[in-house]
């Protein structure tokens, strides 16, 4: 299991809206839309983060505790969706 995620960001396109980001994948021609916090995770995902820098910077973000259980279980549902770089398992 890799600790330090990297977001994918070949063929997609991505949108920013006021509080979400809605992101088009042209290999599947599907599209997702990542409410505010899951939007500040994939975007924190450089693959130089650990889990533990990105539960720190959220909760410095969101001015409340975002504890690493939480940024895995959003990582888990990126990953799902093929929003991650390969090797984040």
């Amino acid at each position: 299991i890799t600790n330090n995620p990297k977001s994918r960001n070949q063929n997609l396109v991505v949108q920013e809206l006021d509080d979400e980001i809605m992101i088009y994948d042209l290999n599947n021609d599907k599209v997702y839309s990542l409410n505010e916090t899951s939007a500040a995770i994939w975007g924190l995902c450089d693959g130089t983060r650990t889990i533990g820098e990105i539960s720190r910077q959220m909760s410095k973000k969101l001015n409340m505790p975002i504890g690493e259980d939480y940024v895995w279980l959003a990582l888990r549902d990126l990953q799902k969706e093929n929003l991650l770089d390969d090797g984040f398992e």
